[in-house]
Parts: C-alpha cells; structure tokens; sequence
C-alpha cells in the first residue's frame, strides 16, 4: 500500500491566513483609491446634476416620479 499524503493542519491554516490577510489588502487599497477617483471624475466633468441622474434612475426602473 503506497503512502497516503498527509497534510499538516497548521500550512492549511496558514495559508487561509495568508489569502484572508492578501483580501483585506485589496479591500483596503480599494477603499481608499474609490474617493480618489471620484474626486478627479468631479473636477474633470465626469458628472451629471443629481436631478438628472434620478430622472433617469427613475425611468430606467419605472419608480413613480
């Protein structure tokens, strides 16, 4: 009967931790990177007046107005 793998809990373990620390990164950074963007959107004109944005958010999905 040929060796069964044995797998050690503790690297399992680790590299759950590892992957769960790795996500928080990215979600972070994300975080913080999304104001950013929103503010360089405004100042070059990348917007529309909220009026606007809900009359068509309201005609796209046929809220009452």
């Amino acid at each position: 009967m040929p060796n069964a793998e044995v797998k050690i809990p503790e690297l399992s373990l680790m590299t759950r931790w590892a992957a769960y620390l790795e996500w928080e990164r990215e979600d972070y950074e994300e975080t913080v990177e999304a104001p950013q963007a929103g503010y360089e959107d405004v100042r070059a004109g990348r917007t529309k007046p909220a009026a606007e944005f809900l009359r068509d958010l309201r005609v796209k999905h046929g809220f009452p107005g």
